[in-house]
């Protein structure tokens, strides 16, 4: 059996404060993925929207955004007007967080080759015109937009191949890319 993220909602957090960060990070090792809950405006607002028409249930619908959690308080992540950056988890505030989390044998062995991959994306734009292009024109074999979740996807898939998918490809997606949602609603997720 191939191990898959591990979503829980025990780590999930409405963060506030930075102290509320930093409770919710005590908890994450570096790989981990950060889920931002639904803004309802903005590009995370058309996000969720769509995630919305697709089908997703309310909980994943809400996911919006999707960070790898690099340790020291730090995050890498595709966002719009940035592109790929590495920045304080305090980009988050203000939104509910849920800690993702995922087990396998050789994880601590993984951590740092998720990181370091992730460091490689650094700069990559994001691809906010793709993305509004594939939801509404779906094209078979065409490559996925570089956003949030395409980027963190690839960066499991990078290091990990078959061994450890970030997701499972079991779970049909919705959309012609790997959204946010997708990646929330993987074996382990416990509806609150």
């Amino acid at each position: 059996m191939i191990p898959v993220l591990q979503v829980t909602h025990r780590a999930s957090l409405n963060c506030q404060t930075d102290a509320d960060l930093r409770r919710l990070l005590e908890k994450a090792r570096p790989g981990d993925v950060l889920f931002g809950m639904a803004l309802l405006s903005g590009p995370t607002g058309f996000i969720r929207y769509i995630q919305g028409i697709a089908g997703y249930p309310e909980k994943a619908m809400s996911a919006s955004h999707v960070a790898l959690y690099a340790g020291d308080g730090l995050i890498i992540h595709a966002t719009f007007g940035q592109g790929c950056v590495e920045e304080p988890a305090s980009y988050l505030l203000g939104r509910d967080v849920v800690l993702g989390t995922w087990h396998h044998a050789r994880r601590d062995a993984f951590e740092g080759q998720l990181i370091a991959e992730a460091r490689t994306q650094l700069r990559s734009p994001y691809e906010m015109g793709r993305m509004f292009v594939q939801t509404i024109h779906a094209s078979a074999g065409a490559r996925e937009p570089f956003i949030c979740s395409t980027f963190v996807s690839a960066v499991f898939r990078a290091v990990m191949g078959r061994e450890m998918p970030l997701h499972d490809d079991r779970i049909a997606r919705r959309l012609a890319f790997v959204s946010p949602a997708h990646l929330f609603v993987q074996p382990g997720l416990v509806d609150p």
